[in-house]
């Protein structure tokens, strides 16, 4: 991690220096042939590299005599596009002066471990994490030299043993193998390692007892052996690490035996896992010492009783106590719901050089965290959550580490910043934010309940500004001066006293909207007390004049006891200032649309999203307003058809209707809603021909009309969203006639489904057209040929099965794509050796099907390149090969064989699967514990065994 400080330093210096220079020759040399291996850049990373100054290109970093410290590329592992393909040249072993080399998440790097690294003196730091390098790691890899401090080589395909020459990197901090398929033991000359601080091994397939090695190993804070195939005991040497460790990952292997007592003493831990392993007894009673444990897991083991019992604290400590701030060493510090009352721009650690995660969620903390977060260079999380800090969003700098920050419920203002989108997680909901958003990947949950922030995923703020550009100037000059002035007085009243009460008339609702919830497992409206300040209640926002703008409660669908049970109060027509009302995945809210709803004159949005609202929506729904900006009922059981009085709702930018149990047709109204952007009304029951409605739908993106019951064709008036359309979805109806040409013109696609429809005719030559296309569904229609030959560069996704095709072969532009991840060909008429197809990039490959064709020859070459395959079916054709000889990779869960010319044995590997098909094939032999029923098995030559009869 120390990589990141000497990074950012650089860069600085870097920028700083007069830019009319020329990078050292060799350097040059060297990042150019770099560049020349490199066979596909689709987001452009390696744009910048031309011209002479190579230390101005991207990602590079230099010192003062010009030569290159630094290469740092980087993909976006959330965006298709956000990779390089190639090999890594050995001409950087030019760079005579480089000492980290970062090429993270790239996904597309191939070949073996660059063994030229060898020779660079400097090299302190080498992350080549997530690319698909691959091959044994070298027996000589400790040629790297002892002044080696990170060695991260996670999420590749390495294999084989770890090399034992690996113990002679005695200054490695960070030893990172995680995410491979590295097999053997546990080398024992891993105990050289003195001054690890981070061992990752997990994700693996090693083997054997875990040696006893820790005692040399006293810095060790992270251990992670988990998900491999380690047998034993836990060895007595890890209580060595007793003062250092805090976090110990052994979970999904299968160590044996009690539990060792030692692990209660280990008073810096914070995560423990022990799971899905076969240990027996009681929990050590020393359990209860660990006071400071955050993560517990001993699930799936045969532990019995009795179990200790654990402190459960709570505390109400005033301020982060002083053996806190003093301590040079924490990496971890989680004081939520303490009772903390600080400044926390006062609060000045002695050390944040270790700090990882920081958690100081639900207390009363004020002030600024800018300060704090300036100092700690390595932080990967920082939770603040119902606090009352203010402080302007857009001057805070995020650590390149930084993974998860949430701020949510407290008062911070300004504008959300572009950093934001290298979060992993990121919650800045229920604050005093305005602005436009950046791109990020992040839901509407993360930002809503603040003031003015606009953009997607929330609703565009579009104005229409039809002035020439000289009269807009003034214009927008006049509006940042108000934008100035509004921040100003928001800044201003963040940083009075919050000793405020809530209005006597939004308390009264929020109460009876209380008493309307009848069951609230997960304690949601816990803090919803009368005589408090409603303002600080979970879900609850409010403005400068203490009255509440925005009420929202969310729950995940995979979080069983957070619900509510009741019905939604009339009472909350009392919140005069509301502005957004946000019950989504509550499952339990039941009773009508709530009328009362129309009677609120600052109301833009409404997320009622999975509950169990039901009955006919009213007839004057449009009543809510034409300042209606979103309205979302998707997955509740509303029934009855859609109000014509909703084409009275102008200004809406988004309407989902999706996933209830509306009739009818769709209302011709709907063309009026001109600001609309996405058009939701899947999964329902309509029916009759879709009207020609979409010529003064001119802004929408995103249009999702499947599963329902729609009849005729496509309308004409689609065409007249080309320009901007990206997502066309109208699968699983009735649609029939021709799929119509002007569908190739749409070049903003990105996906198109229109599979399980009556579609007949050939596919318009027009498609050739859809550069952009990502995901195209045409599957289980009644097209035929010509298949016209597409210029798909980007597809990621294609599905043409079960239509009337006679392709012969897999398309030459799929096989060269680099993207894909879904294959769906089945009776498509194909007629090839499987084991000479060779697509370009089998990496992203998720789900292949070639079923029902005419494929000979063996999968075996390309399953071996399709590391990450979760499904492979290809019943019905004429494959013939080994099965025994088949690797069934870790991530693949279906398999059908069925109906081919497989011989051999099946292997106990197929145990692993959740679905198998080897039915009606040539197998022979005992059939391994399975669990599978005998439908998967039989017609075979000589199977027996369990499910078949005995051998």
């Amino acid at each position: 991690m120390k990589s990141l400080i000497l990074f950012l330093s650089l860069l600085t210096l870097q920028c700083l220096r007069a830019t009319s220079r020329v990078c050292h020759v060799d350097d040059l040399a060297g990042l150019l042939a770099f560049k020349s291996g490199i066979t596909d850049d689709p987001s452009g990373l390696l744009e910048s590299w031309n011209g002479t100054d190579c230390c101005s290109w991207f990602g590079v970093t230099c010192l003062s005599n010009d030569r290159v410290t630094s290469l740092w590329l980087t993909g976006q592992p959330e965006r298709p596009d956000g990779y390089l393909s190639g090999t890594i040249s050995p001409s950087l072993a030019k760079l005579r002066d480089l000492d980290g080399l970062y090429l993270m998440n790239l996904r597309n790097i191939t070949g073996k471990f660059p063994v030229w690294l060898y020779g660079l003196p400097s090299l302190l730091f080498v992350y080549l994490g997530n690319n698909r390098l691959s091959g044994p790691l070298p027996v000589d890899i400790g040629k790297l030299g002892t002044q080696l401090d990170v060695l991260s080589l996670a999420g590749n395909r390495f294999t084989g043993s770890i090399p034992a020459s690996l113990s002679q990197l005695t200054g490695l901090t960070q030893l990172n193998l995680a995410g491979n398929l590295i097999t053997g033991k546990f080398p024992i000359g891993i105990g050289s390692l003195r001054n690890l601080t981070q061992l990752q091994l997990h994700n693996n397939q090693l083997s054997q007892p875990i040696p006893e090695i820790f005692s040399s190993i006293h810095q060790l804070r992270f251990l992670n052996l988990s998900h491999n195939k380690f047998s034993g005991k836990i060895p007595n040497s890890i209580s060595s690490l007793s003062s250092t460790l805090a976090f110990l990952e052994l979970g999904h292997n299968s160590l044996a035996g009690q539990i060792p007592s030692f692990l209660g003493n280990f008073q810096t831990l914070d995560t423990l896992d022990l799971s899905h392993n076969n240990f027996t007894g009681p929990v050590p009673k020393t359990f209860s010492n660990l006071t400071k444990i955050f993560n517990l897991d001993l699930s799936h083991n045969s532990l019995s009783d009795p179990f200790p019992v654990m402190n459960n604290n709570n505390f109400h400590l005033g301020k982060i106590p002083n053996w806190v701030t003093l301590s040079p060493i924490i990496y971890s510090l989680k004081l939520a719901k303490c009772g903390i009352k600080i400044n926390l721009t006062n609060w000045k650690p002695k050390e944040t050089y270790f700090y990882d995660f920081i958690d100081l969620s639900e207390n009363q903390i004020s002030g600024s965290p800018i300060p704090l977060l300036n100092r700690t260079e390595y932080l990967v999380g920082f939770r603040a959550a119902g606090n009352r800090l203010s402080f302007d969003l857009g001057k805070l700098k995020f650590a390149g580490t930084m993974k998860e920050l949430d701020l949510s419920r407290n008062l911070v203002f300004g504008g959300v910043p572009n950093s934001v989108a290298g979060l992993e997680k990121l919650d800045l909901s229920r604050n005093s934010l305005c602005g436009k958003l950046p791109p990020t990947k992040f839901p509407a949950s993360a930002f809503v309940g603040n003031k003015c922030l606009c953009g997607s995923p929330l609703p565009a703020f579009t104005p229409s500004l039809k002035t020439s550009n000289s009269l807009q100037f003034p214009i927008i000059m006049k509006s940042l001066v108000l934008l100035l002035l509004v921040l100003s007085i928001i800044a201003l009243q963040c940083l009075v006293s919050t000793s405020r009460v809530c209005h006597v008339d939004d308390e009264t609702s929020l109460l009876s909207f209380k008493s309307h919830i009848t069951h609230d497992p997960s304690g949601m409206l816990a803090s919803w007390k009368s005589g408090t300040d409603c303002c600080t209640w979970e879900g609850i926002t409010c403005l400068h004049n203490d009255r509440v703008t925005a009420l929202g409660l969310f729950s995940q669908s995979d979080t069983p006891t957070r619900f509510l049970l009741g019905t939604i109060s009339p009472s909350l027509a009392k919140l005069k200032d509301l502005d957004g009302f946000y019950l989504v995945n509550m499952r339990n809210i039941t009773g009508k649309f709530p009328t009362s709803l129309y009677g609120l004159p600052k109301l833009r949005y409404v997320y009622l999203e999975n509950n169990r609202l039901s009955g006919p929506l009213p007839d004057d729904i449009g009543k809510l307003g034409t300042r209606l900006d979103v309205l979302s009922l998707e997955g509740n059981r509303f029934t009855g058809s859609i109000p014509s009085s909703v084409s009275e709702l102008t200004g809406l930018t988004r309407l989902n209707l999706a996933g209830n149990l509306i009739t009818g047709d769709i209302p011709v109204g709907i063309r009026r809603l001109k600001a609309l952007i996405q058009l939701e009304l899947q999964s329902n029951q309509l029916s009759k021909p879709i009207p020609e409605i979409f010529s003064s739908l001119d802004q929408l993106r995103y249009l999702n009309l499947s599963r329902n019951k729609f009849a005729g064709k496509i309308p004409n008036s689609i065409s007249s969203l080309a320009p901007k359309l990206a997502y066309l979805e109208l699968a699983h109806n009735t649609l029939t006639g021709q799929i119509p040409s002007f569908l190739g013109e749409f070049q903003s696609l990105s996906t198109l489904d229109l599979s399980w429809n009556n579609f007949t005719g050939a596919l318009p030559q027009s498609f050739k057209k859809l550069a952009g296309i990502s995901n195209l569904d045409l599957s289980h229609n009644s097209l035929v040929e010509p298949f016209p030959v597409m210029n798909a560069k980007r597809i990621r996704s294609l599905d043409l099965s079960y239509n009337n095709f006679h392709l012969g072969k897999i398309p030459d532009w799929v096989t060269s794509s680099p993207n894909v991840y879904s294959l769906k060909l089945a009776k498509c008429g194909i007629k090839i050796n499987l084991t000479n197809w060779n697509p370009k990039e089998a990496y992203f490959y998720e789900r292949i099907d070639l079923s029902e064709n005419r494929i000979s020859g063996s999968p075996i070459p390309l399953l071996n390149r399709a590391e990450n395959l979760v499904g492979f079916w290809a019943s019905g054709n004429r494959l013939s090969f080994d099965l025994g000889k088949m690797r069934i990779a870790h991530a693949m869960y279906d398999l059908d064989l069925s109906r081919n010319s497989v011989f051999g044995g099946v292997p106990s590997s197929a145990s692993e699967l959740r679905s198998l098909n080897l039915s009606r094939n040539h197998l022979c032999g005992r059939i391994p514990a399975t669990g599978f029923p005998a439908s998967s098995f039989v017609g075979n030559d000589c199977l027996c065994g369990l499910p078949l009869p005995a051998c």
